[in-house]
């Protein structure tokens, strides 16, 4: 027996004009349906990976000064760092950057400033590492956002 002999080269699963079994029919038509649904929804986005998943990160940086000639946000002299607008970056547990924000601005709560975090998406992971300015990280945990409503609550001061 020869090679071509023992692989069917050369020979055809259907001549010409030959019906092809209903059952073959629909299992073909069913490959190719998913076929192009597949590439359809990969192609738009319609099948979303667990790592492309998104969350939206929120709260308040809370910084208590021991006294205060006036209004505790406008005499953070000691914090440079804390001010209006300034950047905020957040990176996941390896170092890396997976979004920004900025620090919003203060209102005062007896001696205590309370600013907002402004951050854009990030993807969902176990930790994240958020630096203000030059201050931090800031480490925050899926499970505390959990807990919270995802909401973070950044304190610290006299």
């Amino acid at each position: 027996m020869s090679r071509s002999d023992r692989f069917g080269a050369g020979r055809r699963l259907s001549s010409p004009g030959t019906k092809v079994p209903p059952n073959r029919l629909a299992t073909r038509a069913t490959l190719v349906v998913a076929l192009v649904v597949g590439v359809v929804a990969g192609l738009t986005g319609l099948v979303s990976s667990p790592a492309s998943a998104q969350r939206k990160l929120a709260g308040t940086l809370t910084l208590t000064v021991a006294s205060t000639h006036g209004e505790p946000c406008a005499d953070l002299a000691a914090y440079p760092d804390l001010r209006n607008g300034i950047a905020i970056v957040v990176r996941d547990s390896s170092g890396n950057s997976v979004g920004t924000g900025r620090l919003g601005v203060g209102a005062a709560k007896g001696l205590s400033c309370v600013r907002q975090l402004e951050l854009g998406p990030v993807p969902v992971l176990a930790e994240y590492r958020l630096t203000i300015g030059a201050t931090g990280p800031f480490v925050v945990t899926a499970d505390a956002l959990q807990a919270s409503g995802d909401l973070i609550d950044l304190r610290f001061g006299a």
